[in-house]
């Protein structure tokens, strides 16, 4: 069985107040009907009676009543506008604060976007720079074993494709040598190829230094921009 709700219940997201002025209304009216006919049976039966002195009076009186709810029908129209210009203002406030939560919304997009942006060039450039400090490893530790290999065979007349035939201990270095530096290098006797060789490894390792040098510091910087968007 259906009950019925008290009439201050909200109903939904409704305030309750918003009754109240419509309530009032409704309330003044039926008081304002009420009066007007008791004052017209009044009128009716001092007229009826034949007492035209009281029913002057009365019509006196009558027009004080009408002018006391005149006033309150101006002050009514006046609580109105008051109404008016506060639900305005509600409305206005609603509207900022719906506003203000559209651009913090906005504002958080915006800052995971670039969030997500800095972390995958943080992760490249850590992998550059890991790549970076492994090949500077790669050229330093070639540079030391060539070295030390021409040191060895410091007056030999081999050329590297026959240094592995002769020297088997030299193998991996003349591999890695010809693999990374240049595989022209095969057929050159070692007294005409070993400073070439040396400064090119030697240039590699110092180039390899350097990026990881740069990335090393694009890294620090990601890392700070990146801190300062966290904490925002």
């Amino acid at each position: 069985m259906p009950t019925s709700k008290p009439p201050n219940q909200i109903d939904g997201l409704g305030n309750p107040n918003e009754e109240m002025p419509l309530t009032w209304a409704k309330r003044i009216l039926v008081s304002v009907i009420i009066i007007w006919i008791i004052t017209f049976v009044v009128g009716l039966v001092l007229g009826a009676c034949g007492l035209a002195e009281s029913l002057a009076r009365f019509g006196d009186w009558f027009g004080t009543i009408n002018a006391l709810f005149s006033s309150l029908a101006l002050a009514g129209a006046v609580y109105a506008v008051l109404l008016q210009r506060e639900d305005l203002r509600l409305t206005r406030e609603e509207y900022s604060l719906s506003r203000k939560a559209q651009q913090s919304s906005a504002d958080s997009q915006e800052r995971l976007v670039k969030i997500e942006a800095l972390s995958s060039l943080l992760d490249d450039s850590s992998r550059e720079s890991a790549a970076a400090a492994k090949e500077h490893q790669l050229f330093f530790t070639l540079g030391r074993d060539l070295e030390e290999m021409f040191i060895h065979l410091e007056r030999s007349a081999l050329t590297f494709r026959e240094i592995p035939e002769h020297f088997p201990q030299f193998s991996e270095t003349v591999r890695r040598t010809t693999h990374n530096i240049s595989e022209s290098l095969e057929d050159e006797p070692i007294s005409h190829s070993s400073e070439i060789i040396l400064e090119a490894v030697a240039r590699r390792a110092v180039n390899e230094n350097v990026k990881q040098t740069k990335l090393r510091k694009t890294i620090q910087e990601y890392r700070d921009e990146l801190r300062k968007l966290l904490l925002i």
